[in-house]
Order: structure tokens, then C-alpha cells, then sequence
């Protein structure tokens, strides 16, 4: 039986051109081609529009080729019936088709706030106030380790700012509690601005009592002294109690006072506030972890400081004389492990993490040079705070040695958790001579610290006790 002749094929002949997308005309007419059997093409005229619906004349962009199924006569037949479907945009045999999401008049570009005039002007407005809230944040460290209990949360907070880095959080968090820093340091400085007056008025009713005691203009100024320390303590009060903004400070806002002042409204809301304010600082939690850490250190520390001791006691004995040199060894080996263990312990949140040498050395196999880096500034940093302890100061003094020991603790710790997520991250294990080569110089950075402890202990009021009480890795206090 013969076999029924094949349907000729009529495809597009264009090659290299584009084929049309939906939604985007197309400027250049289809050329329709005939293919016999034998594979020879002839191209057929365009067809006239009234013939087959949907086609439009070769003058009117069109949004698709559409062509009518043609019979085995080889005729053209009309195509009656109503097309519904949306045209579908043929696939490109020459490579993907340009779409609107892909043309580059519709990529969005990345916005770059740097290049306007605006972002230039906002720069130093952005620098003083990022150094401001740093300044508040290392005031109100030093303030709580002047206070025996909050000496704990001060060396919390460090170690948590380690935690972070060591944890890889983003960069705006690695700093906690630095609104509520910025809100104390904002009232600081404005209590301290508004009370110029009152030490002006203060210095003149000192004056006229020098110049006539229990006179009629003694009186006076003394009595102007009361009412303006009333007024200043009122006006700081109600500033903070609005907010503690800086323009709180310039208007009382006298109206307001008058309406609110009496409500209890008022007084439930800075009852919240100040609430609020004082979970947002988190003292528990970083208490308890000021408390962890200071007794891993302790429990690392405490034998080689006590062979030391018996070092110094050795009055001809040579048994102490060795028993002073082991400690010594051995406080400079354990030195190399406390800081990183410290942030190793908050880091996985468990106080045995603060006695796991084989993953500390794991991470130290894997970035041996990022350790040696934190290490030698940790003690850098670490030895110019011993002169603040050859002599103790005034109990109203602490706070501002502890300026210096937080301000140059802060970024030790910083390090040591940077170190932790080095080596943390990376897989593989650095080569046998750079792990030995940053061990060594780590090993010989130890010497001068101990003998600055030696030192130290004869020096510093403290006096032996400081081979336990070490600022390096304990609370951040001169005493």
C-alpha cells in the first residue's frame, strides 16, 4: 500500500534573528518556506490578512508568528476559527531571548549612596556619633567595674563581644546594649551642661559667705543656690523622663510639664521605661557569664601562681627555687590557652567548653597565625595597665583608671574571638612549619609578661596576689 505523501513543512527561514516575545512587537515580518519531501524549501508569498486571523500585514509590528496548519493539497486554507490563546513566544535557536528582565534599561542597579552630595555632608554628623556612643559605652563599663558586683558584668560584656565575633554575628550587633550606653551618655552630658549654672551660683554664695558670713547677701545666694539645684534637678528629671534626647535638655517643654506632671498616667510609663531600660541592659546574664569566665581563668591560673609564690619564698631552699622555676613554665604555657578558652567557653555556652584543649588546638591548627596575632596584642595591650597598680587611689577615683583597663581590654578580647572564628571556619590544616613557627613566637611573647608579673609583685600594692588577680584575663579593674 503507498504510503499517504507528507505534509509539507512551513517553518520561519530567518536565521540569526530573534524570534518575537510576547508583549514586545516584532519590527521584521515571518518568512514562510515550503519543504517537500525531497527537503527542498520554497518561500511562499504572506499570506493577506483577511485570510488568516491573528496575522497582521508585513507593515504592523506583530507580537508572534502564527501560522495556519496546512492541508496535505498544499493549498492555503483560511483559518476560521477564533484563536484564544495567548500567543507563545517561540524558543530562540540562537541563544535566550532578550526580555525586559534581562535588558539592561531594566536591570535595577544597586543604589550607591556614597556618590551624592548629601551622603558627604551626613559623614562627620555620622563619626562624632558613632564615637560618642563608643565613648558612652567604654564610660559605662568603667563606672560598673568600680562597683564590686558589676565588675562581673563588665568582664561579661567583653567576653561576649567575643562570643559574637567568634559566632560570626553581623557587625551591628556586635556591640549589645549600645543604645541604652548612648541614652546614659546623652543624659550625662546634658545633667553636666545644665549644671554650669548651678556651680556659677554655687561659687558666688561660697564667695559672699567668705566676704561676710551669715550676712544679707550671703543669704541670697545661698538661697539662689537652693532654688537653682531644685530647678536643675527637676528640669534633668523631666528631660529623662521624656526621653533623655539631647533636645530634651534645651526646652523643659513648661506646658507639658504642667498637664502630664500630675497624671499617674505618667509616672506608670516611666515606671515601664525605665524597666524596659534595665532588662535591655541584660546585668544577669552577663554577670553569670563574667562569673564562668573569671573562673576558668582562675582555675588555669591558680597552680602555676602558687608554685610562683613558693618561688619567691624559697630563702635558700633549692626545692622552692625548682618548684618557682616549674611555675613559672607552666604559667607561661597556660597563658597561651586562657583568653582563647575564655571566648571557647561563652561560645558554646558550657563551662567545660573553658577546659576543652583538643578543639582549642584544633582551631588553632587551622589559623596558627591569626591566634598568635590576638595573643601577642592581648599581653601588648596588657602591660602598659600595670602601672596603674603600684599605687591604689581614692575609692571616688576607681572609676577613672578603669577607663584605660576597659578601653584596652575591650579589643584584646575583640581578637581573641576573631581568632576562634578563623579557625572555626576554615577546614584545612595549615602546614607543619607555620604552625610551628607562630607557636614559637607565641611561646617566646610569654616571657616578658611573666617577668613584668615578677615585677609587678614587688612593685604593686597588691603585691603577691597579683599572680592570681591578673587584668589580662580577669575583671578589667586596677585592683
Amino acid at each position: 500500500m503507498k504510503n499517504a505523501p507528507e505534509a509539507p513543512d512551513i517553518r520561519d527561514a530567518r536565521v540569526g534573528i530573534e524570534p518575537p516575545v510576547l508583549g514586545k512587537p516584532h519590527a521584521i515580518p515571518p518568512i514562510l518556506v515550503r519543504q517537500d519531501s525531497s527537503g527542498f524549501e520554497t518561500p511562499l508569498p504572506f499570506p493577506p490578512s483577511n485570510l488568516i486571523p491573528g496575522v497582521l500585514p508585513p507593515e504592523t509590528p506583530i507580537t508572534a508568528d502564527i501560522v495556519a496548519p496546512i492541508p496535505e493539497s498544499g493549498g492555503l486554507q483560511p483559518n476560521t476559527e477564533p484563536n484564544l490563546e495567548p500567543p507563545v513566544a517561540a524558543p530562540s535557536l540562537t541563544g535566550p531571548s532578550t526580555t525586559e528582565s534581562t535588558c539592561p534599561e531594566f536591570i535595577a542597579k544597586p543604589k550607591q549612596p556614597w556618590r551624592s552630595t548629601r551622603w558627604w555632608l551626613k559623614l562627620p554628623v555620622r563619626i562624632a556619633y558613632g564615637l560618642f556612643q563608643f565613648a558612652s559605652l567604654i564610660a559605662l563599663l568603667a563606672i560598673a567595674g568600680s562597683i564590686p558586683i558589676l565588675q562581673l558584668a563588665s568582664l561579661g560584656y567583653m567576653i561576649d563581644v567575643g562570643r559574637r565575633i567568634a559566632l560570626r554575628r553581623p557587625g551591628q550587633t556586635l556591640l549589645p546594649g549600645l543604645p541604652q550606653a548612648t541614652r546614659i551618655g546623652v543624659i550625662g552630658v546634658g545633667a553636666f551642661l545644665c549644671w554650669l549654672p548651678v556651680w556659677l551660683v554655687s561659687d558666688y554664695a561660697y564667695s559672699a559667705e567668705l566676704i561676710e558670713a551669715g550676712g544679707t547677701l550671703s543669704r541670697r545666694w545661698h538661697l539662689a543656690a537652693w532654688f537653682v539645684t531644685i530647678a536643675w534637678l527637676i528640669h534633668v528629671a523631666w528631660a529623662a523622663l521624656r526621653g533623655g534626647k539631647w533636645f530634651h535638655f534645651l526646652w523643659p517643654a513648661p506646658i507639658r510639664f504642667i498637664k502630664e506632671i500630675w497624671r499617674p498616667s505618667t509616672w506608670r510609663r516611666a515606671e515601664d521605661g525605665l524597666w524596659q531600660y534595665t532588662i535591655g541592659l541584660q546585668l544577669p546574664r552577663l554577670t553569670w557569664l563574667g562569673l564562668r569566665a573569671a573562673l576558668v581563668a582562675l582555675a588555669w591560673l591558680s597552680l602555676p601562681a602558687t608554685m610562683m609564690i613558693i618561688g619567691l619564698q624559697a630563702n635558700n631552699q633549692p626545692g622552692r627555687v625548682l618548684v618557682g622555676l616549674l611555675g613559672g613554665l607552666s604559667m607561661m604555657i597556660v597563658l597561651m590557652y586562657v583568653p582563647f578558652l575564655q571566648i571557647q567557653m561563652a561560645r558554646e555556652n558550657r563551662l567545660r567548653s573553658g577546659f576543652d584543649l583538643r578543639t582549642l588546638r584544633a582551631d588553632f591548627k587551622r589559623a596558627p597565625w591569626a591566634f598568635f596575632s590576638a595573643f601577642f596584642v592581648t599581653l601588648a595591650l596588657s602591660l602598659p595597665l600595670f602601672l596603674f597598680r603600684i599605687e591604689s587611689l581614692p575609692k571616688e577615683l576607681l572609676w577613672l583608671p578603669c577607663l584605660f583597663f576597659v578601653l584596652l581590654t575591650l579589643p584584646a578580647r575583640a581578637l581573641a574571638g576573631w581568632a576562634l572564628r578563623r579557625g572555626h571556619r576554615e577546614i584545612s590544616r595549615r602546614r607543619w612549619y607555620s604552625r610551628w613557627t607562630a607557636w614559637t613566637l607565641q611561646l617566646a611573647s610569654v616571657p616578658i609578661y611573666v617577668l613584668f608579673l615578677y615585677l609587678a609583685s614587688i612593685a604593686s600594692w597588691d603585691g603577691r596576689l597579683i599572680f592570681f588577680i591578673q587584668h589580662a584575663f580577669l575583671v578589667p579593674v586596677p585592683f
